[in-house]
C-alpha cells in the first residue's frame, strides 16, 4: 500500500530545518506530495475512508489499553 499524505508529512516535518521559512517548507512539501502522486507512488484517500481508518486505529489503541 502507498504512503498516505500524513505519513509523508510526519517524515518530512523532521526535515523542515531552522533556516527554511515555514512557507517555503510547506511549498516544498506540497510539491513533493504531488510529484509522488503523479509518479503513481501514492494514492488519493477520500475523507470518509480516512475517517474510517482513523476510527479503526483509535479502536485498536483503546483495546490495547484495556488489556
Amino acid at each position: 500500500m502507498s504512503e498516505s499524505f500524513l505519513n509523508v508529512l510526519c517524515v518530512r516535518t523532521g526535515q523542515q530545518g531552522k533556516d527554511m521559512s515555514h512557507n517555503q517548507w510547506l511549498v516544498e512539501l506540497a510539491n513533493a506530495v504531488f510529484s509522488k502522486l503523479e509518479r503513481g507512488q501514492s494514492e488519493f484517500v477520500s475523507n470518509e475512508d480516512a475517517r474510517q481508518d482513523m476510527e479503526a486505529r483509535k479502536s485498536r489503541i483503546r483495546n490495547k489499553a484495556r488489556c
